[in-house]
């Protein structure tokens, strides 16, 4: 074999070996979607083998000239990427393309060690020093796969959960950083193809690089404190909220209870009055009349959680108020899974959600209805309530702008950090929440 046909496999193993480390390293830290996990993983290996094939044809043509192929090399990445990314992670680009760039940024850094093995052996051995150009990379890819899937994808993945959209800012700098690692390797002209002093940058660059992503998580938990503070506030402003109407409703019940204590007494005295009088049919009627203008008054809830108990009787009082139908059936228990926390985050987003949906809704008897109960290995909660038609994307209701909603979005991350599952379901004017928490998290 010649050894044109030799550099031309080379290259097409460099090229599928670097679009392994790119993409493997970038999917294993995205939340798949479990419809589209098996499309998304074979588009990545197609474009890949299209990508290499490209790659392979302008090398095989431009071989004396390898700045074009320096050129190209990078692009096509970078576009396959992108691309993969717009086509299956669009509902939460900016932590995709942050994930990509920092997948980009270790292939960078670990090309230019092989890179430097590979040119002092090229003049002894061809074979040996692809041979170990190739062996270096895939073991420092299997490090690099099994530190990203251990180490750095549940952090980021929890991560994500609690900022949200807050990406934007990590993605912008760390894609700052990737662009200026490329000038230093790759362009206007190869690193490799440059003086021995353009190994100090590189070094220099690699620590760089480090240091930055030190900083960067830094930032992040910083980040991640300040929403924490925000979330914590806004739980103990709806927890004080809720208490303060649960005090007003406690004292007009025991208002109510004291006032028919007093009136029970006349009532009595009135009934056997009739009954020594002999009036045997006055005393029914006059206990029909009773029975008829008595109002039956609400009791407070006692679902075994204090916090829980003063949430319910907050938004019974303002379902009240929009003529709006309220039922619950709720017993949380001592063992409940949540925390006072994630009890007021997660109830006070659905039921505000089920206000805003009944109040309107225009079948003209709006109602609100919250079911929990343990069963079996679960705790169920099923929360309905009449409302307009809902449009859906990725499983989560849509406002009515069409945008997605923080509140439905929260609802399912409690429900996810303890193991548990939810869905949304929307049929003939009634919404329903319908989740479950196993009972291992108990």
């Amino acid at each position: 074999m010649d050894n044109g046909a030799l550099a031309d496999i080379f290259m097409a193993l460099r090229s599928v070996l670097s679009s392994l480390i790119v993409f493997s390293l970038t999917y294993v830290l995205l939340p798949f979607d479990r419809k589209t996990k098996k499309l998304a993983i074979i588009t990545a290996v197609l474009l890949s083998l299209f990508g290499s094939a490209l790659i392979v044809t302008i090398y095989h043509f431009t071989v004396d000239n390898p700045t074009i192929l320096g050129m190209v090399f990078v692009p096509v990445l970078l576009c396959s990427g992108i691309g993969l990314l717009l086509l299956f992670f669009r509902q939460n680009l900016a932590y995709s393309v942050f994930c990509f760039v920092l997948s980009m940024t270790v292939y960078l850094i670990i090309g230019f060690p092989s890179e430097v093995l590979r040119n002092a052996l090229l003049a002894q051995s061809f074979y040996l020093a692809n041979g170990l150009y190739l062996s270096l990379r895939f073991v420092l890819w299997a490090l690099l796969f099994a530190f990203f899937l251990f180490f750095l994808r549940p952090r980021l993945l929890k991560t994500e959960k609690e900022l949200g959209h807050h990406w934007l800012i990590p993605l912008l700098v760390s894609g700052l950083v990737f662009f200026l690692l490329v000038f230093v390797g790759v362009f206007p002209i190869d690193w490799s193809k440059r003086d021995s002093s353009n190994y100090y940058l590189i070094a220099y660059s690699g620590v760089f690089v480090v240091g930055f992503y030190v900083s960067l998580y830094f930032f992040v938990e910083m980040l991640l404190k300040q929403k924490r503070k925000e979330l914590e506030e806004q739980a103990m402003k709806k927890k004080v909220e809720a208490l303060e109407s649960k005090n007003v409703q406690d004292e007009h019940y025991q208002d109510l209870i004291a006032r028919k204590e007093h009136d029970l007494h006349h009532h009595i005295s009135a009934l056997r009055g009739l009954l020594e009088d002999g009036k045997q049919e006055e005393a029914l009627e006059y206990l029909k009349r009773y029975d008829q203008e008595t109002v039956v008054s609400e009791t407070p809830f006692r679902t075994g959680s204090s916090i829980m108990d003063a949430l319910l009787a907050m938004y019974a009082a303002r379902f009240k108020e929009n003529g709006i139908t309220f039922e619950c059936a709720m017993a949380l228990g001592k063992d409940f899974p949540l925390n006072e926390n994630e009890i007021v985050s997660f109830f006070s987003n659905g039921l505000e959600n089920a206000l805003h949906g009944a109040s309107l809704c225009q079948n003209g008897k709006p109602f609100v209805s919250l079911e929990g109960k343990k069963e079996k290995k679960f705790y169920s909660i099923r929360l309905k309530n009449s409302a307009k038609p809902v449009s859906f994307k990725n499983g989560l209701p849509l406002r009515e702008d069409l945008s997605n909603g923080l509140g439905t979005q929260n609802m399912t991350d409690i429900f996810a950090q303890h193991g548990g599952f939810s869905s949304f379901t929307y049929s003939e004017g009634v919404f329903v929440f319908e989740g479950a928490l196993p009972s291992n998290c108990f």
